[in-house]
């Protein structure tokens, strides 16, 4: 307070440390989340509906005793600020007389202090208000750095090019293609029963012939970073929010071959992904609607009355999106009883807060279906495929954590463990040489969302420099891929 105090209009910069240490302190006591840069990005990423969702009656009471409270007692107390040079001086030596005293005080018991320190070091997301003003200057530097690029874009595939399997040296064109790329969200791999969960949450997708892999490690725990990392050409140790926003990513490359490259958004938006693709939003209102929460299902319809030509289209879901988990999942579909009905979680149960959850990855199970028997009905007009990956994973009460967003390297699993499976249209695996038995020997196998952008220009068989064949999924299972191992081995093959 001693710094703030030199700032201008001191009484209103203080004012804001305190509603901001009060909301801080509120969601840490409440859900066990840790504040720090990415989390200062959350919050500027959410929506209006996503804030509906964690409003509540406590939340209010934090603010207005902890924030509003101590900022009218604030306004109202007359206050010498000394804006003098003594004063200045003063000002800023308190703070450093103060820190002097602290490491003073620390330094009999340093040992300990530093073990602490380097074996916990989440503890400094939890120190309010220097968890939430360290990261928001963080933030603050990075769009300062952004800001100064002067708008310069790195691209990507200006060398892109269709394979032979898109017939571009055959007289006779072959159907359009379409593929589908779903961004799940908020869904853990430890609920999918597909994983080996004890409930069966995807009795659904169990009957369908898909590929699903099963250890999957997600590029960041909220969607502000895996969103962007999902479709950026950069691994999760290189990737950066900022380095993303200043490149072109896999929707780019894509458009600049024949294809409509679409975007279908069922959350809060696309994190400047889809920036230079077509994008629309489910309208409110419709047959899956309730107000305006609309269920993922409403997505489809994006896939209505397709024109025939080739396309790639990402449904982006809400998922699992919590607080308010019971949002997420249709009256009529509810199986796991009793849920917990509120964005409160510490007025529920655990076994509520699960059955929630639960309900809302059996939700995802049923739409990932229904879009899979929509791409087989289009199958007679089109080669389909589809993918499903979400973006990052949740805490559902495990050591205390609730919702995710933890940093990255202290995060549990609950929070980085995510589920990915593709499905492949028949005609679409013929025409593009894919063994769907190899891919199912491979699919335990670890792999993670810098898979993503190498997987879908293999399967899409689009060649270009950007793409890292280590990273592509789908090439070893490929037919000329296959053949040019077995010769390299000495095999004799067709």
């Amino acid at each position: 307070m001693s710094l703030a105090s030199l700032a201008p209009y001191p009484r209103v910069f203080m004012s804001a440390i305190f509603t901001c240490s009060s909301a801080s302190a509120y969601y840490i006591a409440q859900y066990g989340i840790y504040i720090d840069a990415e989390m200062i990005v959350n919050v500027f990423a959410t929506d209006t509906n996503e804030m509906m969702d964690l409003l509540s009656y406590k939340f209010i009471v934090y603010i207005a005793m902890l924030g509003i409270a101590p900022s009218i007692f604030l306004f109202y107390t007359c206050i010498d600020f000394q804006n003098t040079l003594g004063g200045t001086i003063k000002k800023v030596l308190l703070p450093m007389i103060g820190l002097v005293l602290a490491v003073a005080m620390i330094f009999p018991s340093m040992q300990t202090f530093a073990s602490v320190m380097r074996n916990n070091k989440e503890i400094r997301y939890l120190v309010v208000p220097g968890n939430f003003v360290y990261g928001s200057l963080r933030v603050l530097g990075d769009a300062i750095a952004n800001g100064s690029n002067n708008g310069a874009v790195t691209t990507l595939g200006d060398d892109v090019a269709l394979g032979p399997a898109w017939g571009v040296a055959s007289s006779k064109k072959p159907k359009p293609v379409l593929m589908v790329l779903v961004v799940g969200e908020t869904a853990r791999a430890q609920n999918f029963s597909l994983s080996g969960y004890h409930r069966d949450t995807n009795k659904n997708l169990k009957d369908k012939d898909i590929i699903y892999y099963s250890d999957v490690d997600s590029c960041g725990t909220s969607t502000a970073v895996s969103l962007p990392c999902i479709f950026s050409n950069l691994s999760r140790q290189k990737f950066s929010r900022e380095d993303a926003a200043n490149s072109e990513n896999l929707l780019d490359v894509l458009k600049k071959l024949p294809l409509d490259v679409a975007w279908v958004d069922n959350n809060s938006g696309c994190k400047g992904v889809c920036a230079n693709i077509d994008f629309s939003h489910v309208v409110s209102g419709g047959q899956f609607c309730d107000g305006d929460n609309c269920y993922d299902e409403a997505l489809l319809g994006a896939l209505d009355r397709p024109q025939l030509t080739d396309k790639v289209i990402v449904l982006h879901q809400s998922g699992s999106h919590g607080p308010a988990y019971y949002k997420r999942s249709p009256e009529g579909s509810k199986e796991y009883l009793p849920e917990c009905r509120t964005n409160q979680l510490q007025d529920c149960t655990r076994e509520e807060i699960v059955n929630a959850y639960d309900n809302s990855i059996a939700y995802t199970d049923l739409f990932v279906s229904k879009l899979i028997e929509r791409l087989q009905v289009l199958s007679k007009d089109f080669d389909t495929a589809m993918i499903y990956v979400s973006d990052h994973g949740e805490s559902l009460g495990e050591s205390g954590m609730y919702l995710h967003g933890a940093p990255y390297f202290m995060a549990p699993e609950e929070q980085t463990k995510v589920p990915m499976l593709m499905w492949l249209g028949d005609a679409y695996t013929s025409r593009f040489g894919i063994d769907r038995d190899c891919l199912k020997n491979n699919a335990s196998s670890n792999y993670s969302h810098d898979n993503v952008f190498s997987t879908v220009l293999g399967m899409l068989d689009i060649e270009t420099k950007e793409k890292n064949r280590s990273l592509d999924i789908v090439g070893p299972c490929m037919a000329g891929n296959k053949a040019m191992k077995l010769s390299e081995a000495g095999y004799k093959h067709d």
